[in-house]
């Protein structure tokens, strides 16, 4: 409740932005487990 009404509810909030860059994080952290390509996505 508090990040809803401390962040989330602000004007200037853009959840599209916050989405995309919790996921690449995400992604990011999963790539490192990935063998043999040094642990970066392919291009």
């Amino acid at each position: 409740m508090e990040m809803a009404t401390e962040h989330i509810l602000k004007p200037g909030y853009d959840f599209g932005d916050e989405f995309d860059f919790g996921f690449n994080v995400i992604l990011d952290a999963l790539a490192t487990w990935l063998p043999g390509n040094g642990g970066r996505l392919p291009s």
